[in-house]
Order: structure tokens, then C-alpha cells, then sequence
């Protein structure tokens, strides 16, 4: 419950300023098993002041991350007419949410203002290599260790560098710490800030904008006008259901296939599971108790993965074994099954406090209604800015039992449902 999270959370911060007074070093800084504070930002709370303090005892115990390329001392903007050379850096350059945010901004990058260069850390895919029409250069930075990896961002004399997430992946997390370039960026693939001192600005949407917005952020935040970078994506990727999936045969088919009843109304949330907050276990009894023909849909992820073991466990002790008995969890899907999903269910249950991103461009690319139930910050306020842009404002909640009504009355009223298309 809450006053278990705050209870954890401060548990976190006593043990961080503890460690942070103990002599430790760090000898390799991209050997981390992830980055130590990834899960606070699924609270739904303020953490720029812990993320500077991890970042502050991080660039102590590893002191080779704050490396600074040669070429930013001293440093002179290009003369007018000449190209700015920008450098975008991630592991998440692949089948994975991160692209999805991103390539619809390669796409509409001015490419007689910039010179890119793409630097991946993670494998190739065919998602990376769409990559190679929008990069000067593409540089691969997988299987060398890290002075190398700082070494050949530092070569390339960029003006600029962007991490379209930090706090995700340890290679990113370290490489940040340094001063790579004259003008360092974070992009929004973490709906968190970095709390690193030599990362300039955060850059987001103003329809994501939540109240007090830079108190939440250690770097200057940039909020871009519109969405269009955003939705440009599907003008590269398309995001379409199969024929077989537009009819009652199809679905029908899909379903049995995963276990899931076929005349049943199907009530999905599409996250990853350890963004079902407790505030979901009520959402989720609610739901139940009030559509005797309801299920619930949620992503079950690998066996190994320790939080989301935990999640069910909590789930198997706040709802009954009914509850728990009309409650399917997906296995890790293909991508062609994944899309078919969103042909399969009725209604999508936004997480929150940190809410869903792509997921939610997937579903409204095809006319799938998204409750939601917006936060105070960014990481749950994503499907709130799609709605704004779309002035659609009746499948967004103000309260938990509202959310609950909505998501009801989506799921219940077919002509209703079919009218929100």
C-alpha cells in the first residue's frame, strides 16, 4: 500500500547516504546489473533530488566516467552555414519502445542543419538498421569496454549529444556522466530525470507538461511543441491489424490460442507487468465485481524476472481466488502477436501512476479506447496529451472510482465503445 512505497523509499535513501560515506570504488561503471534507481521511477513520485545524490556517490566510486573530450575545451559554435554535428546514443536503438519514440524524429531531423551520427550500444536488428538512412555514420559500440566506448564519441568531435534514455541501461547511465559533448541532452525514452550534473537539458512534449514541471527535473527541461516527431513513426513503421483480426472469427481464434474466454468482455492492461500498482489491485476487483462478464488481460513477464514474480504475489494476496481465477497473463508475445492483441481486447486499462507511451500510440492507431487516470508527473501523463491533441477528454479520470466508471461503461456499452472509433 502507500505507506508501504514510502516506507521502501526511505529505506532507499537512508542506504544511499550510507553508502555515499563509505570508501568504494567502482571498477568497472558499465558492470552494473542495471541502474540503481530504475524502479523508483514507477512510484510516481519527485526524484530529482535522490537521482543527483545516486549520481553525485556514482561519479565518486567511478571516477573514469567523468571524462571529458579534448574538443570541449574551448569550444567555438560552427561558423554560420555549417552543419551542426549532433550525436544520438542509446542501447535501445532496436525492437523496443525507445525507437518508437525516436525514429519519427530522425525522420524530421533537417538534414541540411545536421550531421548525425548514431552511435548503438545493444544488438542489431532491423530496427537498427532503418537506422542507417537518417545516420551520417553509424557506430556500433557493442563488445568494447567503456574508455573505448568514451573514446570513439569523443573522436568524433560532436556538437552536440543526445541520450534518448538515461536510467535504463548501464552503458548509457555512465557514458552520461562524462562531457562528450559541448551540449549534452536526455531525451524522454525514461520518463524520469537523470539527476547527472553534466546533462544539460531534458526534453519531453508540452502536451505531456505536468504542474511545476522543472522542480521535477535536475537538468533545464524543453518541452517541444505538438506531437508530430512522435506520430511520424507509423509513417516508417505502420501499426495495422491483419484482416483476419478486423472480424469475430479471427478474434475468436486469438483468443483460444492464449486461454482467453471468447465471449467475454476483455478488460487489458498492455504494460509491462511491474507497472501494476497496488492503486490497479482495486482498479482491477472493481472491474470484476462490476462486469460479471468481465476478464482482465496483463502481461505476464519472463519466469526469471523477480519484480513481476512479486507483483503476482501481491496480487494473489489483495484479490480473491474468483478475482485471481478471471485474471489471464499473457506469455511474452511475437511482434505479429502483439499487434493482434489490441484487435483481441475491448477496453485498455492505462497503469498508473506511471502510464503507458507507445502502448497507448498502438492502441489509438487503431481506434482502441485507453482509459487513463492522469498523475502529477510526466511518466503518467502521457495518454492524457494523445487525448488533448485528439480533444478527446471523456476516457480520461480524475479518480480511481472514476476511472473505474469509465472503464465500465467503455466495456459494457458496446454502441457506446463503438462510437469512441
Amino acid at each position: 500500500d502507500e505507506e508501504d512505497v514510502l516506507a521502501w523509499r526511505e529505506r532507499f535513501k537512508a542506504n544511499v547516504k550510507r553508502l555515499a560515506k563509505q570508501k568504494l570504488q567502482i571498477a568497472d561503471p558499465i558492470g552494473m546489473d542495471g541502474v540503481p534507481q530504475y524502479y523508483l521511477s514507477y512510484h510516481g513520485r519527485n526524484d530529482a533530488k535522490i537521482n543527483a545524490r545516486i549520481s553525485r556517490g556514482f561519479r565518486k566510486m567511478a571516477p573514469s566516467v567523468s571524462f571529458v573530450a579534448p574538443h570541449t575545451r574551448g569550444y567555438s559554435p560552427p561558423p554560420p552555414g555549417k552543419k551542426i554535428r549532433i550525436g544520438f546514443v542509446s542501447y535501445y536503438f532496436r525492437e523496443h519502445s525507445v525507437i518508437k519514440m525516436t525514429l519519427g524524429m530522425f525522420k524530421a531531423l533537417d538534414y541540411s542543419k545536421f550531421e548525425v551520427v548514431i552511435f548503438h550500444i545493444g544488438h542489431v536488428d532491423a530496427k537498427t538498421k532503418m537506422l542507417e538512412q537518417y545516420a551520417g555514420k553509424l557506430v556500433t559500440l557493442g563488445g568494447i569496454n567503456f574508455r573505448a566506448m568514451q573514446q570513439k564519441i569523443a573522436d568524433e568531435k560532436l556538437d552536440v549529444v543526445v541520450y534518448a534514455e538515461i536510467g535504463m541501461d548501464p552503458h548509457s547511465y555512465a557514458l552520461a556522466h562524462g562531457r562528450l559533448a559541448p551540449m549534452q541532452l536526455a531525451m524522454h525514452g525514461h520518463a524520469s530525470t537523470s539527476g547527472i550534473d553534466s546533462i544539460d537539458y531534458y526534453v519531453t512534449y508540452d502536451f505531456f507538461s505536468e504542474p511545476d514541471a522543472q522542480s521535477h527535473y535536475s537538468e533545464k527541461l524543453i518541452e517541444l511543441e505538438g506531437l508530430t516527431p512522435l506520430t511520424l513513426y507509423y509513417d516508417v513503421v505502420p501499426f495495422q491489424l491483419p484482416q483476419h483480426m478486423r472480424d469475430k472469427k479471427g478474434v475468436k481464434e486469438w483468443r483460444r490460442r492464449f486461454g482467453i474466454p471468447t465471449d467475454k468482455t476483455v478488460y487489458a492492461c498492455t504494460q509491462t507487468l511491474f507497472k501494476v500498482s497496488h492503486e490497479l489491485d482495486y482498479v482491477v476487483q472493481q472491474i470484476l465485481d462490476g462486469d460479471e462478464r468481465g476478464v482482465v488481460l496483463l502481461k505476464e513477464l519472463p519466469m526469471t524476472d523477480q519484480v513481476g514474480k512479486l507483483v503476482i504475489a501481491r496480487m494473489r494476496k489483495t484479490l480473491t481466488q474468483d478475482h485471481f481465477r478471471r485474471i489471464v497473463f499473457l506469455p511474452p508475445l511475437s511482434d505479429q502477436d502483439y499487434t493482434n492483441m489490441y484487435g483481441a481486447v475491448d477496453v485498455v486499462l492505462d497503469s498508473f501512476p506511471f502510464g503507458g507511451h507507445t502502448s497507448t500510440m498502438d492502441a489509438l492507431s487503431i481506434g482502441k479506447p485507453v482509459v487513463t487516470l492522469p498523475t502529477r508527473f510526466m511518466s503518467g501523463r502521457c495518454t492524457q496529451g494523445f487525448y488533448e491533441v485528439m480533444g478527446l477528454q471523456s476516457l480520461v479520470a480524475s479518480s480511481v472510482d472514476e476511472y473505474v466508471a469509465i472503464a465500465l461503461r467503455v466495456g459494457m456499452d458496446k454502441a457506446y465503445r463503438k462510437g469512441l472509433r
